[in-house]
């Protein structure tokens, strides 16, 4: 699923610069892939990612384009633990 929300991701970036892209875009998916989704458009790592939760049936996520000319999420996923680094410890 991480790599054809890849390949969805690079596929949406090359339809933005279509004069006729619409303003806005509207995608209705899984709660795993929304996270995927954001996983990859924010690039979070897989750690940040794991600690997330899937959100719940009907549930929804806006991407907000700030003055910056970034994206912020409306309100962040809920979190069920703190990110545990990946590697060698100790």
């Amino acid at each position: 699923v991480y790599d054809r929300v890849g390949a969805f991701l690079e596929s949406l970036h090359r339809s933005f610069e279509e004069p006729d892209h619409p303003e806005n875009v509207l995608l209705i998916t899984h709660g795993l892939t929304m996270r995927l989704f954001c996983m990859r458009w924010f690039h979070w790592s897989v750690a940040e990612f794991e600690s997330l939760s899937n959100p719940g049936n009907g549930e929804t996520r806006t991407l907000l384009l700030g003055a910056n000319g970034r994206y912020t999420l409306d309100r962040p996923f809920q979190r069920w633990r703190t990110p545990e680094p990946y590697g060698r410890t100790g």
